[in-house]
């Protein structure tokens, strides 16, 4: 499973939201690309109640129910710290998985103010 995000900037905020310390050291983005008539399912908020709370039972039931299901390749996601954007879900088991092409590696620049 690859957890991602559709914008590098979601992908911070969502590394920030997590992180409790100095800024993370030698890290790395790669861009995906996903090809045209690759699998994909999309939640949406108002598809789950209380998706937005940390830890969400209901969250986690329809990803576990998504990954168990294999349908799809991409589950996309609302992201609970950049409510106006996405999250991308990869399920590296599924048959559609070779097909996305990974970029090369590019560092992760942060920002000192962002740990003031």
């Amino acid at each position: 499973m690859i957890y991602a995000s559709e914008h590098y900037s979601t992908a911070m905020l969502e590394m920030l939201a997590r992180w409790n310390g100095p800024p993370p050291g030698d890290q790395h983005f790669i861009r995906i690309e996903i090809p045209e008539g690759t699998t994909y399912e999309v939640i949406e908020p108002r598809d789950l109640p209380d998706w937005h709370i940390p830890g969400s039972p209901a969250a986690r039931e329809a990803g576990h129910g998504w990954y168990a299901r294999g349908e799809s390749a991409i589950l996309l996601v609302p992201s609970v710290v950049a409510r106006m954007d996405r999250n991308v879900i990869i399920n590296a088991d599924h048959p559609d998985f070779p097909r996305l092409r990974p970029g090369p590696e590019t560092p992760v620049w942060w920002d000192e103010r962002l740990f003031l």
